[in-house]
């Protein structure tokens, strides 16, 4: 495999859920392999070594699958003198530069922005995944569960939960982000040690978008904290709120695809976008209720 051409798979077999942690291990070593090889090349450009790395952040790669990728990837960068303020970066021990660097994130967006809107229709493996399954994989109910409705690709989910899971009760920064992030008029929602000790669940209508998540979630271990579902958001809130024992504390809704403005009677707007604040809108009042 040539080029960055194991960089593009990791990331096609990231974006279809592929879940074999073993074929992300063995992408990541041809990718290191193929770096080494041609990346003091001068026709091997910057460009092409940044897409690689940004490719297998974005495909979930980190700790030691990464670490060696990025080692060679700074040194041959800062050969070729471009984007030294990257360099820095990824020759951080810590490995600050990862899914959710906003790099990777851009490639999950360009992704996710192509695809079409998906409407309601409920698919076989909607039902196989509903929320009650979903659920059962999770080991203690009684935890405090964090809801993502419309979660897209997953990643504040899955940002907020590794950042739970990895947390310590003496780390006051981030003690003091979290409690601001959480923040509302009536205090906060959710104190930052209960979010440490939380349950993480995020549902979208596309099976494309969370199939990634789930792919993620069980290649990094999550699956006993963290969990996707395809559901329509009413229908996944009215099971969480049968099914679930422990509290709710936090329910995200996210920057919902806004529903159509009509200038003129006979203006049809964008034929993807929901019809009216109650016909299609994520955060419709029978939902927000």
């Amino acid at each position: 495999i040539r080029g960055r051409a194991s960089a593009d798979a990791a990331f096609s077999f990231a974006l279809a859920g592929v879940d074999d942690k073993e074929l992300y291990q063995i992408l990541s070593i041809v990718a290191w392999k193929e770096l080494e090889r041609v990346g003091k090349r001068p026709s091997f450009q910057s460009s092409t070594i940044l897409q690689m790395v940004e490719k297998l952040a974005a495909a979930g790669l980190h700790d030691d699958d990464a670490r060696n990728i990025h080692r060679v990837a700074a040194n041959y960068l800062e050969q070729k003198g471009e984007h030294l303020d990257l360099v820095e970066i990824l020759r951080r021990e810590n490995n600050d530069f990862d899914l959710f660097s906003s790099r990777p994130l851009l490639w999950l967006w360009c992704f996710s922005s192509k695809q079409t809107k998906v409407k309601e229709i409920v698919t076989e493996n909607m039902l196989k995944s509903s929320p009650l399954s979903r659920l059962e994989a999770l080991h203690d109910l009684k935890r405090p569960l964090v809801v993502d409705v419309g979660c897209g690709m997953g990643v504040s989910i899955l940002g907020l939960a590794t950042t739970a899971l990895l947390a310590k009760d003496s780390d006051e920064d981030m003690t003091e982000g979290f409690n601001s992030f959480l923040a509302s008029e009536e205090g906060l929602l959710m104190d930052y040690t209960a979010l440490m000790q939380a349950n993480f669940v995020g549902c979208d209508l596309s099976e494309l978008k969370t199939g990634y998540a789930q792919g993620i979630v069980n290649r990094w271990n999550l699956g006993s904290r963290v969990q996707f579902v395809c559901q329509s958001a009413q229908d996944f809130l009215e099971e969480i709120e049968a099914n679930y024992p422990g509290e709710v504390p936090l329910v995200l809704v996210q920057f919902p695809s806004p529903f159509k403005f009509r200038g003129k009677a006979d203006d049809v707007g964008n034929s993807q976008l929901p019809l009216s604040s109650e016909d299609g809108f994520l955060a419709c009042k029978k939902l927000l209720h």
